[in-house]
């Protein structure tokens, strides 16, 4: 059986920039940090970033008067604006800049006196954000071909369709088409509201579908962008699951299947498909390949509340002279003797609601009792691929490892495929994951070193942030100019001196 990756897939450049804005709200701010509704529709980022000291609210009355409040990447109606204004709430943005600009043409058409017909899912936190920006008769939610078909407007010759940004491409030109049947004069934005990714994604499913038996989309199940790539590939007559944990596939779906084809919503991470195709190499299958459809380099920027707030020495981006060791950027802070068990601890302290014992970063130097240890089979599987640019196979190697160790070694594991993961997302042009994965994974290398089980741990760190220094100096808009050739190979001790 053979399984064929969707490129491109996962994390948008939305996604991306929400997620970091909370990581970097955790880092900057002492926990709790609260956040208005799910900052993405993905069970397991949110469960990651509760653990972490996240609170995820749904009315603005749980979250303490002058606390900090991030908006999540779905938007807001004003009403939620003015209330965070009144309690004193120090807000972050991290709506996304495509739905912000729906939100936008509402306001722009709504004043021109147009009738403003959203398509979207009732419910669902945006068609919320967007309608709540101007008066109840001023806009009206369309769901269905049928309400199509009823919906009533005070001026025909006014009327504008804007949509969810996370909508199929499909079922929204239906409901498009009708509109245009009923209202000759019909407006529509100068740009198509339907996000780059959600159409993106829609197009590399729809291709895939042709040459595979099965389809299956890593997402939670409350993802809206992620069912509607479900709904993509069955229109194509083909069998089609969504899954948010890799245990949910069921055996049978495979049977005489010769062919799988696998995608990720807009806000599922990438590791959820390592491990989705680990499951699926367990069931049978052999033969991994992944089929480009369509470049992606989008990039948005963090917003200016937060980069303000981070402009400590903390935050402050290494010189992009680093040497090949590991003084650099941030190894001043590695003077504690903090473990991975006391960020276990931490972690203890957020479920239960203690928010006291939480450490804001995780920093060694730590040396478990196996780094004196020959380094397993599988580590050095996922090192070979990881020195010769194979950094989804790593991440997948490195993953099962990481997860079948019960030591704390397992935490060098994870370091090495965070750093992976790092040049995985450079390699798709996303700055945002780098950036975010480069510098996790460097963090927890400095629990080691400067060797253990023969990687030389110093010289990694050391190579890593020189790449991180590069990235960050080219910033988003140039991340496509990154000299690839100082993407490090990982050295063991024993090896000898280039």
């Amino acid at each position: 059986m053979q399984i064929t990756l969707a490129n491109p897939r996962g994390f948008c450049a939305g996604v991306s920039r929400a997620v970091e804005i909370v990581e970097q709200s955790l880092d900057i701010f002492e926990p709790p940090v609260y956040v208005k509704h799910e900052i993405i529709h993905n069970q397991q980022v949110v469960a990651e970033l509760r653990s972490r000291g996240a609170v995820f609210v749904e009315d603005l009355s749980e979250v303490p008067n002058g606390s900090v409040l991030i908006f999540s990447a779905h938007g807001v109606p004003p009403s939620d604006r003015a209330a965070a204004q009144a309690r004193g709430l120090r807000v972050i943005d991290a709506t996304c800049p495509l739905v912000t600009k729906v939100h936008l043409e509402a306001i722009r058409y709504a004043r021109r006196g147009y009738h403003v017909l959203y398509i979207g899912h009732r419910g669902h936190p945006e068609p919320i954000g967007t309608l709540g920006e101007i008066e109840p008769h001023q806009g009206t939610l369309i769901e269905t071909v049928g309400e199509a078909d009823s919906v009533a407007v005070p001026d025909p010759d006014r009327v504008v369709v804007l949509t969810q940004t996370t909508l199929s491409v499909q079922d929204t030109q239906v409901i498009l088409d009708r509109l245009r049947s009923r209202f000759p004069r019909l407006e529509l934005p100068p740009k198509e509201d339907i996000c780059y990714a959600t159409s993106n994604r829609q197009a590399a499913v729809a291709e895939l579908s042709g040459d595979s038996d099965l389809v299956l989309v890593v997402g939670s199940h409350n993802s809206s962008n992620s069912n509607r790539l479900v709904e993509v590939a069955r229109a194509r007559s083909r069998p089609a699951y969504l899954v948010q944990d890799p245990e949910e596939i069921e055996p049978a779906w495979l049977e005489g299947v010769q062919s799988v084809a696998v995608s990720s919503g807009a806000s599922a991470p990438e590791y959820l498909v390592s491990a989705t195709v680990a499951r699926l190499r367990e069931l049978g299958a052999a033969e991994v390949q992944e089929r480009h459809v369509i470049d992606e380099h989008v990039t948005f920027p963090l917003p200016r509340e937060l980069l303000e707030a981070g402009q400590g020495p903390h935050l402050q981006p290494p010189p992009p002279n680093l040497g090949e060791g590991a003084r650099g950027w941030g190894r001043e802070r590695a003077v504690s003797t903090r473990t991975p068990k006391d960020a276990e601890d931490s972690s203890s302290h957020r479920e239960r609601g203690d928010f006291s014992g939480a450490h804001k970063r995780r920093s060694g130097p730590y040396s478990s009792a196996r780094c004196a240890a020959a380094p397993p089979p599988e580590l050095l599987k996922g090192i070979a691929e990881f020195n010769t640019g194979e950094f989804f196979e790593q991440h997948e190697t490195l993953e099962l490892l990481w997860r079948a160790t019960d030591d704390d070694v397992r935490y060098l594991y994870q370091g090495i495929l965070l750093v992976g993961v790092g040049f995985y997302h450079l390699g798709r042009g996303n700055y945002h994951g780098a950036r975010s994965k480069l510098s996790a994974g460097i963090e927890m290398l400095r629990w080691f070193g400067p060797t253990c089980q023969t990687v030389d741990v110093a010289d990694l760190i050391g190579k890593a942030e020189r790449c991180l220094a590069h990235l960050l100096v080219l910033g988003a808009g140039r991340c496509g100019e990154f000299d690839r050739s100082i993407i490090p190979r990982i050295r063991m001790k024993n090896e000898d001196e280039e």
